[in-house]
């Protein structure tokens, strides 16, 4: 396919969110030097704006234009598989021309016809055999994993109490998949707004599917969250006093608390300093780092240890001067 111009176009049927390639999938073909045409906003309804495809080489055309300097065009449902908005198309295809994508050759045979009548080659992804060699083309059992996992991800689904509302965007999408498993993850961005609040989370998730009596099933599933450091409360210098000297663990395991005008720092050895963010009273955290580190104070109020807190538990060091 060296030199060949190929087409992505927008899909017509209603409702018919997919697009026929995406932007990640596009180094396969740069790789040959084939000419990317894209029709704008063929991305969009999937998630992925026109700017994306830019930034991997694919020039925007209008549809009409697509089709008359295009070889190869790319479509999710060609003719056979969208009839009545399908037939549309017919009129900018030419000779010589090939068509990629679902077409239900089988029993769309009056549109299979057609194609041929114009002079088209029409490649069907429902007739891709299911080999090894042709494993990653195998539309078919890609499309039947995504749709197993919406199943299970709908079912999931309740109803959000009045005044909750939330969005989940799923990017980065990879997966992996061979006829007997399939791995897919993803990033999920969260935004729920709790009467006009916003709030926002980012999630990584990881699922792996088998196929069990002709249905694909989840068998494994992890969920990890990005941290993000909390907000940072406003710094009191005056409590700085209080908090600074140094701390131990075992005999000759010691670390120092120091104070720089408005800023906390603690440093372990000849380590560098590594400064302690105020979020509230004597609750501070290290900037990226999960976790936070909580100086307690004895019955008189006087600071005695600071705790290093992960996971809910704490790591106590005991203020030895």
């Amino acid at each position: 396919m060296v030199g060949t111009t190929v087409g992505i176009v927008s899909e017509s049927l209603p409702g018919e969110r997919r697009v026929a390639m995406t932007p990640g999938a596009l180094s396969v073909l740069k790789k040959t030097n084939v000419e990317l045409l894209m029709e704008s906003g063929a991305g969009v309804a999937a998630g992925m704006p026109d700017a994306e495809y830019v930034e991997k080489g694919v020039r925007i055309a209008r549809r009409e234009d697509v089709f008359a300097s295009c070889e190869v065009i790319l479509q999710v449902r060609s003719l056979g598989a969208n009839l009545q908005a399908g037939r549309a198309d017919l009129a900018h295809l030419r000779r010589g021309q090939a068509v990629i994508g679902f077409g239900e050759p089988l029993t769309s045979i009056d549109a299979a016809r057609d194609l041929a009548e114009r002079g088209v080659s029409f490649l069907s992804m429902e007739l891709m055999p299911r080999i090894t060699r042709a494993q990653s083309m195998d539309a078919l059992s890609s499309m039947a994993t995504i749709a197993g996992y919406k199943a299970a991800l709908m079912a999931d689904l309740t109803p959000m109490p009045k005044g909750y509302s939330g969005t989940i965007k799923i990017d980065n999408p990879k997966s992996v998949i061979t006829p007997t498993y399939a791995v897919v993850s993803f990033d999920e961005n969260e935004t729920e707004t709790i009467f006009g609040q916003e709030l926002h989370a980012k999630y990584h998730e990881t699922d792996t599917w088998v196929p069990r009596n002709g249905d694909w099933q989840i068998v494994a599933g992890q969920v990890l969250r990005y941290y993000e450091d909390p907000l940072a409360g406003t710094p009191d210098k005056a409590r700085y006093p209080q908090l600074v000297g140094t701390y131990e663990l075992t005999p000759g395991t010691q670390l120092t608390v120091t104070a720089e005008g408005d800023k906390l720092f603690r440093q372990r050895g000849t380590s560098p300093k590594v400064e302690l963010i105020t979020e509230s009273g004597d609750v501070f955290f290290r900037k990226g780092v999960e976790g936070r580190l909580v100086f307690h104070r004895d019955a008189t109020g006087k600071v005695d240890a600071l705790y290093d807190r992960r996971n809910n538990e704490d790591v106590v060091w005991k203020k030895v001067k």
